[in-house]
C-alpha cells in the first residue's frame, strides 16, 4: 500500500528521501531474534526498490535498540540512514553502524525541559562523541512536543550550525 500511495511522488520526482518512522520494531517491543527473522525481511523489501532507483532511505526506530538489533539493522540492504532514539547507546551505534548514517538520540524531552545552557552542553557531549564519525547527523531523537521552546530549538540549530566553525 505505501509503495502505491509513493509510487507517483517517486515517479515525478516530487521525492528526495524515503523515510519510514516505525514504532513498533524497537528493542521495547520485539526480541533481536524476532526482529531478524520478520522485520528485516520487511524493511528490505520496503527499501531496496527506493534505492534501486537511486534514492536515499531513511528508518527512525522507536526505543530501545540493544547491540544485536543495530547489528541486524546495519545489515539490512537498501538502507542508508539510521535515525535512533535517545534510549540507545550512542557510543554502541557509533561501534556498531559502521555501514549506515547514525541520525537523532537527542533526547527530545531534554530539549523541551532543558535549559539552553544544558541543551549546548549535551550537544558538546553527542558532537564530541561522534567525532570521526563521518555520517552521523545530528537531530532530535524523535517528534518535538508542542511544548518546545522555540528559544531551545533556536539555539539547538544555532549550536550546530557553529559547532567548531572557525569564528
Amino acid at each position: 500500500v505505501v509503495h502505491e500511495f509513493y509510487r507517483p511522488f517517486v515517479e515525478r520526482k516530487l521525492v528526495d528521501m524515503i523515510y519510514l518512522p516505525e514504532p513498533l520494531m524497537s528493542g521495547d517491543m520485539i526480541s533481536y531474534k524476532v526482529f531478524d527473522k520478520f522485520a528485516k525481511p520487511v524493511l528490505e523489501r520496503f527499501f531496496q526498490p527506493y534505492k534501486n532507483l537511486g534514492l536515499p532511505t531513511m528508518v527512525h526506530i522507536c526505543g530501545i535498540l540493544t547491540t544485536k538489533h543495530l547489528e541486524i539493522l546495519n545489515g539490512i540492504k537498501g538502507l542508508d540512514v539510521i535515525s535512533i532514539d535517545s534510549k540507545v547507546s550512542l557510543n554502541d551505534a557509533r561501534s556498531i553502524l559502521q555501514d549506515k548514517c547514525i541520525a537523532g538520540n537527542f533526547d527530545t524531552l531534554q530539549l523541551d525541559q532543558a535549559s539552553e545552557e544544558e541543551i549546548i552542553e549535551k550537544l558538546k557531549q553527542v558532537l564530541d562523541g561522534m567525532e570521526g564519525h563521518d555520517r552521523y547527523i545530528v537531530m532530535p531523537a524523535c517528534d518535538l512536543s508542542p511544548t518546545t521552546p522555540y528559544s531551545n530549538v533556536r539555539t539547538f540549530f544555532q549550536y550546530v550550525r557553529n559547532y567548531k566553525t572557525p569564528s
